[in-house]
């Protein structure tokens, strides 16, 4: 009666046990940031406050996550390699200056990759004249001295409903050469402004030679079935419960 009732325990400890190294597929979770600031923030918004971000930072380094490069992600997914270890991707959208002051010393601090996807035209013009998103000399910088970070696109100007939603491919085409111009680097790497994609899109895109293209939701983890131009993302903003998100890393891993 023991040696049965040592079996059952056994396989009820090994069943799991393969469940997650062998049969559960492997996922990455891809956390998408905006803008990092230092005031108050309301509840609607995309921000979040530098205070909340290291708190979530720290706890990914804490609890031996490792920040994955886009070319990491890249080879992760087409070779479909299990990494057995908690990987994670972290990206920002739009390109905003905080990311230079805030964002940038706090993911040196704990040796974290990151991926900023910049608005090409919003980071020229702040070049000309400086507002809230990086220049083209401080994306420079990023790209000489902190190679940890990948430096690619949200577009050029297609950071407008109207435009993003076009279904244009002659306009979607044209812009994706003026990043090829203003950035001087041939991108691999893309993120649809507010997540609009269609056929005509995902065309340029295929045409235009991006490897990878990156939605804003549908809050899901990113694995190997996914359309390598359909990839989610999940959006943390200071509104984000830190216990929730915490759970839902811990589940899918």
């Amino acid at each position: 009666m023991k040696k049965v009732v040592i079996i059952m325990i056994c396989i009820l400890i090994i069943i799991p046990i393969m469940y997650i190294f062998l049969l559960k597929e492997d996922k990455v979770p891809i956390l998408t940031y905006h803008n990092i600031v230092k005031g108050n923030i309301s509840d609607d918004s995309v921000d979040i406050s530098k205070k909340k971000f290291e708190k979530q930072i720290r706890y990914l380094h804490n609890h031996g996550y490792k920040s994955m490069s886009m070319d990491e992600f890249y080879k992760w997914k087409r070779h479909k390699r299990h990494s057995r270890k908690k990987n994670v991707l972290i990206t920002f959208d739009d390109g905003w200056d905080s990311f230079y002051n805030e964002a940038l010393p706090i993911l040196e601090k704990y040796n974290m990759k990151a991926a900023i996807f910049v608005i090409w035209g919003s980071s020229e013009a702040s070049s000309l004249k400086k507002n809230h998103y990086l220049t083209l000399e401080e994306i420079n910088d990023i790209r000489k001295n902190h190679p940890n970070i990948d430096v690619l696109s949200h577009s050029y100007g297609l950071h407008f409903k109207n435009e993003a939603k076009s279904n244009d491919y002659n306009l979607y085409k044209s812009d994706m050469e003026r990043v090829k111009k203003v950035s001087k680097k041939d991108i691999k790497y893309y993120a649809y402004p507010y997540g609009y994609r269609n056929k005509n899109y995902i065309k340029a895109l295929k045409d235009s030679n991006y490897k990878l293209a990156f939605t804003f939701g549908p809050y899901d983890f990113a694995s190997f079935s996914d359309n390598d131009y359909e990839i989610p993302r999940i959006g943390v903003y200071e509104s984000t419960d830190d216990t929730k998100l915490k759970l839902k890393l811990f589940l899918e891993m």
